[in-house]
């Protein structure tokens, strides 16, 4: 299963910790703003870099099947936000770690977890509930048990 995982740049490091756990416990992370240098290249502009980046966020929330995003610290930006919106428009589930601070955060689509071990255990469940219903498919359609006819 692949994670996004959005937050406010001032966590990035906390946010690279996340990332480590759950690719230990077999996820794959898509967020490519965890290993994005801060600055635009000698000789690039600014305003290259930043649509580079922004576009490089919308290709990895593309090829996430959740988005994370942490709801626990309050920020100056919104990106994290407007990364939650691009997910739920693509009808990916979220979760949201941390409280409600949006009127969004209420939506049915978006699951609230108090913590990071919380939002990583419900990842978990998530994955054994796609990993049944995919061998259930299989089941249904080679006819019962699995045998191949």
């Amino acid at each position: 299963m692949k994670v996004y995982l959005a937050a406010p740049w001032s966590e990035r490091l906390h946010m690279q910790a996340v990332a480590w756990m759950l690719t230990r416990v077999g996820f794959e992370v898509t967020s490519r703003w965890l290993s994005s240098h801060v600055e635009a290249p000698e000789g690039a502009s600014v305003e290259d870099y930043e649509q580079e980046w922004a576009m490089n966020d919308v290709l990895a929330i593309e090829a996430a099947d959740v988005l994370c995003v942490t709801t626990i610290a309050p920020a100056n930006g919104g990106g994290r936000y407007v990364e939650m919106g691009m997910a739920l428009r693509a009808g990916k589930p979220v979760i949201a770690v941390g409280p409600a601070r949006n009127v969004f955060c209420r939506l049915p689509e978006v699951e609230l977890a108090p913590t990071w071990e919380r939002a990583i255990a419900r990842l978990c469940e998530m994955r054994a509930d796609a990993i049944e219903a995919s061998a259930n498919l299989d089941r249904s359609l080679t006819g019962g048990a699995g045998a191949a006819r």
